[in-house]
Order: C-alpha cells, then structure tokens, then sequence
C-alpha cells in the first residue's frame, strides 16, 4: 500500500455481492460508526447497475469488503476493481475468508485485512487513520504498509450489550429490503457445539483468553433494538439467526417471559433437539413462535456423531420434534448429504429420519469442505479430498454437486433436488429413488430445486408476493454465501 494521506473526513464504503448476504454484523458496525460520525454507506453489487461508477461517484476514503470462506476469489477481484476506480482507497478485506486465511493479504488489491469481529477494530483503525495515528498496530487488523506486512493479534471479544442499536437502515436505500416483512435478528453470538464441519471451533481456538465466546444481549437491550426496527418499517416475523439461539435456558426463558408481554410479532429460531427440553417449548410457544429449525445433519448415527461431531440421538431428535409439532409449531429440519464417505444406505437414512418426523421445511445441502475444519482434516486424510482445495461456489447448481469423492454423485445431486419432496410426499419416494441414478433426468430433478420456495416461505410467514419480489433481487439461497453472525 502506498502511503496513506490522513483526513478527517473519512468516507467508508461497504460493498458486497448479495442483498440475501444482509449482514448483521455489519448492521453492528454501522451503529458504531454512525454514533462516532462517521459518513458511510452500502453498495449491493447485484443491485447496482454498474457498482464501480456507484463506487467512484461515493469517493471512499475506505472500502471493507466481506469476504466469504466459500466464496473467496469475489472479494479478491471486487478489491482489485474497486482500485481500479479509486487508486486512492484503502482496501479491507473482512469476513470469514480473512479470518481464518491471513495470506490474502499477499493479494494485489487488498491493504488491509480483519480477522474477527469488527466492532472495536475498524472504529480504532478510522480513528487513527483520520489523525495520522499509528494504523500498523490495531488489533484484529494485517496491514500492508510500505513494503511491510505489520501482524497484529486479535484483541476482546465484544460486549454485545455495550454496543449501540445497529444501523439496519443503511441497507433501506434498497426499497425491496426495507419493505420485506421478515427480518433477521440475531440474540448474541457464539456456539458452544463443536461440529467438524464448521470454524466455529477455529474461531473459538483463536480467540481463547480474550471474552466469553459464546454471548447473549441483555434481553431488554434485543426487545430495544427489535422495538426500534418494529415502529418504523414492515415487520411482520422475526428470524433470530443465531446459530443456537436456546443454548442459554435462563436466558431464553426470561426472553419469552418479557417478549410475551411485550411484543405480539411470531418469531422462528434455529436449534438443536438436545436444546430444546420441553420448559423452552412450552415458553418459546407462549411467547409467539411460530416455528423452529433443528438440526439433524444425518439419519446415521455414525456420520453424525463421528464424522459430523452432533452428538445426539435418533430418539431425542424424534421425541423434540414430535413436541415442537404437538405445540403448534412449525418444523424445519438442517440435513447434510454427501459427507465424506457416505453411501446411499446413509442417505437413505437421513430421508427415512425426515419422513418419520415429517417437518413442514425438510432443508437440504451439500457437504461442504471448509479448509481448516477438521472435517477437512478427515476428508483429505481418508482420501476423500485433495489436500489444498478450495471451495468456491459461483452458481446455485455449482453448490448442488457433491465435493466429496464417491461413486454416487448422480445419486446425491439428484436426491439433493428431490429432498424435499420425497420427505413429504410418499408416492414421489420410490419413484425417485429407484430413478435417482440416472443423469438423464438430472435437469429434470433440477426443476423440482425451484419448489422448495414454497417451504421456505411457509415456515418464514412471509407472504407470497414479498417473497417473490425479494427473491427476485437477491436469487435466493443460491447466493447465501456470507451470513456469520460474529463476522462481517
């Protein structure tokens, strides 16, 4: 990076691929930087018609650019064509890819690098970048600055009670956002479960000694901020997004008790049965929610509790399912097929799981290899996968194919498209399974992926039209790539 010239009148410039990738943590950030005066804004690249003149008529002193772990070369390139315009900007990669690959900040393009949370970081760097300060030497920052590449260690963790009410409004210069009627929140950040498949652990491992990993916002301070976003902009369900959002039971129980009393919008969170005792159920249900999404992974015990690490039993998911349904919830389940050698007898687990408990959302995905992970480890060390390979999704039908070595992948994809509908439907279940080895009707399965929508928007309430038109702008979760809560 070429020597930076300090102002005191710093334009930051956010800008990022998806509006689906709306992300809290930013929101978080924004709160802190609007408190301290600071001139920002959003630029969604899907949503301007060419993002670089948006981004040159801002004229950024800085521009963060959240950089997804399954999605890394899209922040590389944006960082390059972002100089392309405005040689003089800074250039801060943030996000999970960063965090957990600090060599990015080799890339041509990227002066700056955030590993971690944002919320005292950036502050600190704008602070000091405006005055002439030090910018070398920030905590959770890599900075490259003449010649050198100055390494810094990630400091505490945030109180995310302390924070200011994040600013959501900054992505309500998008109309279709601002008027969308469901709305993610998240109650805290951090998951006490160690699954192999995902960097929570890595993270965790990284930040230990510095603040409590896994936290909550004080329960007025959530009420506040939903309240906030409630009086002024269509709000008709809430999805809290954080990765477990029961793990606390005090807390979650005070919630529902002042929530019930308080606010009168249904809410949907994500779970884990052995989280879900029937205390929460009962409370979470009076206090208006409308239904919850548990993870089940896989129907073998095997792959889920020793390759996957969910330490949890066929029968307690059974039981908190058949609960979760009996109080007048609605059911989404997390499954995961074509994980590292896994036959079709462990696929056809997981379906006959699914259609024992009968959600009304039966979500799917591919088995993904994050480096890093210790899924990774045992994919690469059981031959499953080369060693060094990345995963970088660029289409829907790029993310549906199994990464995984395996004699089946026409199988999976086509029971990926399928998932479904097979759970819910008994007639479509031997019909498809007996011709799910033929890539011949493999285009033909890849229709049915576009029917899932229906589940989707029926386990969210969010109403047809509104759900056309945003899915219309952001693709849908073919381009879920960046949602963390703890990071950009």
């Amino acid at each position: 990076m070429s020597d930076f010239k300090p102002t005191a009148a710093l334009k930051v410039l956010f800008v990022q691929d998806n509006a689906i990738n709306e992300s809290l943590a930013l929101t978080e950030l924004a709160g802190v930087l609007r408190e301290q005066g600071y001139d920002y804004s959003v630029l969604v690249e899907r949503e301007e018609g060419d993002v670089l003149k948006s981004a040159a008529a801002y004229g950024p002193s800085v521009v963060i650019i959240p950089s997804s772990i399954i999605r890394p070369q899209w922040g590389v390139s944006m960082a390059r064509r972002i100089k392309s315009v405005v040689p003089d900007a800074l250039c801060m990669l943030t996000g999970t890819y960063p965090t957990f690959f600090h060599d990015v900040i080799n890339e041509e393009g990227v002066d700056v690098i955030l590993k971690g949370e944002a919320d005292h970081a950036v502050p600190e760097f704008l602070r000091r970048l405006a005055s002439g300060g030090d910018i070398t030497s920030v905590s959770n920052m890599w900075v490259k600055y003449r010649g050198n590449i100055f390494k810094n260690p990630i400091g505490p963790l945030t109180d995310l009670s302390a924070l200011p009410l994040p600013d959501r409004e900054v992505y309500y210069k998008y109309r279709f956002i601002r008027d969308f009627p469901l709305k993610r929140f998240i109650s805290g950040r951090g998951c006490p479960n160690a699954c192999s498949y995902c960097f929570n652990p890595s993270f965790k491992k990284m930040t230990d000694g510095r603040g409590a990993f896994v936290r909550k916002k004080d329960v007025g301070r959530m009420l506040e901020e939903i309240r906030y976003i409630a009086d002024r902009y269509p709000l008709r369900h809430i999805h809290f997004s954080d990765d477990l959002f029961t793990f606390d039971k005090n807390w979650t129980m005070e919630f529902c008790d002042r929530y019930a009393k308080e606010m009168s919008i249904p809410f949907t969170f994500n779970s884990m049965a052995d989280k879900l005792d029937e205390d929460i159920i009962r409370s979470v249900r009076h206090a208006g929610c409308s239904g919850i999404a548990v993870g089940i992974e896989s129907g073998n015990d095997d792959v889920r509790v020793h390759v996957l690490n969910r330490r949890i039993s066929d029968d307690e998911i059974v039981e908190k399912c058949k609960r979760i349904k009996e109080h007048g919830m609605s059911l989404t389940t997390f499954n995961m097929i074509g994980n590292p050698g896994e036959g079709l007898d462990e696929v056809f687990q997981t379906i006959e799981l699914n259609r024992k408990i009968r959600p009304d959302n039966p979500r799917i995905t591919v088995s993904v290899p994050i480096e890093g992970t210790k899924l990774y480890d045992f994919a690469v060390g059981h031959g499953y996968l080369e060693r060094g390979y990345k995963t970088d999704f660029k289409s829907f039908f790029n993310s549906c194919k199994p990464i995984y070595r395996t004699p089946y992948a026409v199988q999976f994809e086509n029971l990926f498209y399928t998932f479904p509908f097979i759970v819910r439907h008994d007639g479509l279940y031997g019909v498809v399974s007996r011709l799910a080895g033929s890539p011949r009707l493999t285009p033909v399965f890849k229709l049915a992926a576009f029917g899932k929508l229906f589940y989707e928007k029926r386990f969210f309430n969010a109403g047809l039209l509104p759900s056309i038109i945003f899915y219309l702008h952001t693709g849908g979760p073919a381009n879920w790539s960046s949602i963390y809560s703890m990071v950009i």
